[in-house]
């Protein structure tokens, strides 16, 4: 078994054994972590479990987990390893905890720091989708490539939560000015990116980029041909410290899903 079917087994095994059994029973599994942040029972033994077979697959290859990394943030200077893993080990965990499908499970590979693999479940729906950097990416097994968008008004999801209500206002704007239909998300990386690689829906944009929520979908939206990048064009680096990234169906979109953030975004920290 090579190792992209190995991982997405992982994903598959933790999934049936670890979460889905706590899917419909959550009522007093979950606590605040921070403010307007939970965690559950079931991202603790997942990352866990999922942490244990990386290990396995890939001994001496770390594994940054998001819960982990809550716990101690020092853990994420592994991703200047030559090769790390990124778990996150249920992606729209406040969605899980309400009984809501719109969930996924990630796991990335990073060589020097560049995402190479990822993988995102979703078993709700079910659906697993697979990227590898160079070489596509496939849903269920099959290939996904992006088609010629339609002729029609854009629509895509904009995260405005860490925006102020200065910023969250101009968004606005800026739609109502380009004809742009501003979604409000699914609460989900793991949903939200896979919807632009298949266009069902055509951009999302995002302000908070924390890679284990980011490192997965970009690819998968890159290798199904679409466009992923900072709002100012420079390419997603995990550990730039920089914030804003638009995923888009092509070039075009990519260019105004991106100036919907307008030019205060443009150099951001």
């Amino acid at each position: 078994m090579d190792i992209t079917d190995a991982v997405a087994s992982v994903l598959r095994e933790v999934s049936l054994e670890v979460v889905e059994p706590r899917f419909a029973s959550t009522d007093g599994d979950s606590w605040a972590k921070s403010p307007g942040e939970i965690v559950t029972e079931a991202d603790l033994l997942a990352e866990k479990a999922i942490a244990i077979r990386l290990n396995a697959l890939l001994p001496g290859v770390p594994v940054i987990g998001e819960e982990s990394v809550d716990l101690d943030p020092h853990l994420l200077s592994a991703l200047g390893a030559p090769r790390s893993w990124l778990v996150d080990p249920i992606d729209g965990t406040a969605n899980f905890a309400a009984r809501s499908s719109n969930w996924a499970m990630m796991i990335s590979l990073q060589e020097a720091g560049v995402t190479v693999l990822s993988w995102i479940w979703q078993p709700m729906t079910p659906a697993m989708y697979v990227a590898e950097l160079g070489s596509g990416v496939t849903r269920n097994e099959r290939p996904l490539r992006l088609s010629d968008r339609p002729d029609a008004p854009l629509r895509g999801a904009v995260y405005l939560r860490f925006l102020d209500d200065v910023a969250r206002s101009a968004v606005n704007e800026r739609a109502h000015a380009l004809d742009c239909e501003v979604l409000r998300g699914h609460g989900s990386a793991g949903v939200e990116y896979p919807l632009v690689a298949t266009g069902g829906q055509d951009f999302v944009v995002v302000w908070r980029t924390l890679p284990w929520d980011h490192a997965p979908g970009s690819l998968v939206v890159s290798e199904a041909g679409g466009k992923v990048a900072r709002p100012d064009g420079r390419p997603y680096v995990l550990d730039d410290g920089r914030f804003g990234l638009v995923a888009a169906v092509d070039e075009s979109t990519w260019s105004a899903a991106a100036s919907l953030l307008g030019p205060q975004s443009l150099g951001a920290p």
